[in-house]
């Protein structure tokens, strides 16, 4: 009787453990998907934003060197890095938090991501319903990361 009874007690012990751990993992989930979006709205609101002004002026002064031979060159290859970087840092800022997972769901992010990779990918997906944030976020980047290293 008294083993059954500590039996008994270890495994409620073990039931909330695991209750605790799970909930400590959704935590962790939870807190990535706040500092993924802190990050990504601090390179849209800062140095996108400073890249953004920087090509402005840039296509200013592309219109007042226009027919210098030395400066129009140059001033083309500046332009042509600032335009370069503000698209880097969008598809960085978009990679950390996915518009289309946020908008419209796990599927359709997936579908697009499939539809950029250099080969083509049959994607199986069929979910009647949207998943939590945190389940949608973990499974895009699982996705996404298998999708990198198949191709």
């Amino acid at each position: 009787m008294r083993i059954a009874m500590e039996r008994d007690r270890l495994h409620r012990d073990l039931v909330v453990k695991l209750e605790e751990l799970n909930a400590s993992r959704l935590r962790l989930v939870e807190a990535a998907d706040v500092e993924r979006g802190r990050i990504q709205r601090n390179l849209h609101d800062g140095a996108q934003q400073r890249l953004v002004v920087i090509l402005l002026e840039l296509r200013r002064l592309a219109v007042l060197v226009r027919g210098d031979s030395e400066l129009e060159p140059i001033v083309a290859r500046a332009l042509e890095e600032a335009e370069g970087a503000v698209e880097d840092l969008r598809h960085l800022a978009r990679g950390l938090q996915p518009p289309l997972l946020l908008e419209r769901g796990l599927a359709v992010a997936l579908r697009s991501n499939t539809g950029r990779a250099p080969l083509p990918i049959d994607l199986e997906l069929t979910l009647d319903r949207r998943l939590p944030p945190s389940v949608e976020t973990a499974a895009y980047y699982v996705c996404a990361e298998a999708i990198t290293n198949t191709v």
